[in-house]
């Protein structure tokens, strides 16, 4: 196992070979928009909604019949998962259909003729985004809603306690800063800029200090293309 300590827990290392107890060939055709057009989604829209599901793989309990397939030995002994396995291609398509089901009206809004708002369901993260007052306020009371409704327990405060001048203000993007799959938004004059989060900055840091490590290099590779010839 390895430690998650901003998450105060632990992952096993064996949770890939899951992917041997039943064809995954299923979801190679998962597909999700690029970062550039999830840029584009966000793209002058003064209110936002971001929601994190906690833990999200732990939230669906595995069936009797399948536990027997999926364990894990120890020095204790074997132990059965009984939670959707991390790393399993199949655990992916299981959790993304949820999360579709959940914003599927969100979808279907942003879809209609004149809507302003976009939404982006991936995975164990929601964005709901608009520059309409009336139309975000709608949105994030129906996503709220139907998490509430699916008993899906959310990581960050649920904010579905506010007042719609509340939540309005809560979600104005207006100089502030939004973090939505390792990019951070900033809105600025009427636009908004992307960058790379702190938290994946940091990751990328540690990542290439790793890498410097392990090759022994004395300065970071000069291009894509040095980084690759270095390893070969």
């Amino acid at each position: 196992t390895i430690a998650q300590v901003a998450k105060r827990r632990r992952r096993p290392l064996a949770e890939p070979y899951a992917n041997n107890t039943c064809d995954g060939s299923f979801a190679d055709g998962l597909a999700y928009p690029s970062r550039l057009q999830r840029r584009q989604q966000a793209r002058w829209k003064k209110y936002g909604l971001q929601i994190d599901f906690a833990a999200y793989f732990d939230q669906f309990e595995l069936a009797e019949a399948l536990r027997d397939r999926l364990l894990v030995r120890t020095a204790k002994g074997l132990f059965r998962l009984c939670r959707l396995p991390m790393g399993a291609r199949w655990s992916v398509l299981v959790a993304q259909t949820v999360t579709w089901v959940l914003t599927h009206p969100l979808a279907a809004k942003a879809a209609a003729e004149g809507a302003t708002c976009s939404v982006a369901p991936m995975i164990d993260n929601v964005r709901a985004m608009s520059d309409d007052a009336d139309e975000f306020i709608d949105i994030a009371r129906t996503l709220l809603k139907r998490c509430r409704r699916a008993n899906v327990s959310l990581s960050e405060r649920d904010v579905s306690a506010l007042n719609d001048a509340e939540l309005l203000a809560a979600c104005d993007q207006e100089g502030r800063h939004f973090s939505f799959l390792g990019e951070t938004t900033f809105s600025s004059g009427g636009a908004v800029w992307a960058a790379n989060s702190p938290n994946n900055v940091a990751k990328l840091q540690a990542a290439q200090d790793a890498l410097l490590t392990s090759l022994r290099l004395a300065a970071p590779p000069r291009s894509c293309r040095h980084l690759a010839s270095l390893c070969g």
